[in-house]
């Protein structure tokens, strides 16, 4: 069989040339309307939902204690950002040495902003633990508790 567009020689059960493309066999179905449902349930939110359940259960102490933290990291981050970080910023509180806002740098934001916050939290963690043990002695022996316990 030959294309009858392009005269070149195909394969007798062809239904397009291999060559230039075009349809040898007329299709007389036309393809029908498609039917989309536009009646959807859009439920979008324009942000993101922030799970702020763990805040909700803090109390008021806790809650204190985070917003002195949240204070303390930005005083740190503008230190931070004025300084340009040489030689080390760590405070000598010897007299003759002196120390200048431009040498704070990020090791100085890791060490006042993590590092001692973090050992400042693991002896607050040590003493309430301590103190429970002191009190469950106290009650197991049965003392009276004192008032500042």
């Amino acid at each position: 069989m030959y294309c009858k567009y392009c005269g070149k020689q195909i394969d007798d059960d062809s239904r397009f040339c291999n060559h230039c493309g075009k349809p040898l066999v007329e299709t007389t179905s036309t393809p029908g309307p498609i039917k989309v449902d536009v009646k959807a349930d859009i439920n979008a939110k324009l942000a993101p939902s922030v799970d702020t359940s763990w805040f909700k259960k803090l109390s008021n102490k806790q809650k204190n204690c985070l917003y002195g933290y949240g204070v303390w990291v930005i005083i740190h981050i503008l230190l931070l950002v004025s300084g340009s970080g040489r030689n080390g910023f760590f405070p000598k509180w010897s007299l003759g040495i002196e120390w200048d806002i431009d040498m704070y740098g990020l090791p100085e934001f890791i060490t006042y902003v993590v590092l001692i916050p973090f050992v400042l939290f693991l002896l607050w963690k040590f003493y309430i633990s301590h103190k429970s043990k002191i009190k469950k002695n106290i009650v197991d022996n049965g003392a009276n508790l004192p008032d500042n316990l």
